[in-house]
């Protein structure tokens, strides 16, 4: 992976019409991480379970 921004680095010093890929190569990749959903009940759902 090291090898890979080294060398669009340096390509983004030289082939500046490409900077958009090359932006998108050397952009930080988003974490694969599950969120949990957080849900509250009313108070009438509440009252049901009573």
């Amino acid at each position: 992976m090291a090898a890979i921004h080294s060398l669009f680095a340096y390509a983004a010093a030289w082939h500046t019409e490409h900077a958009a890929t090359i932006q998108r190569v050397l952009a930080p990749a988003p974490k694969r991480v599950e969120h949990n959903l957080e849900i509250f009940l009313t108070e009438a759902e509440v009252d049901a379970l009573k």
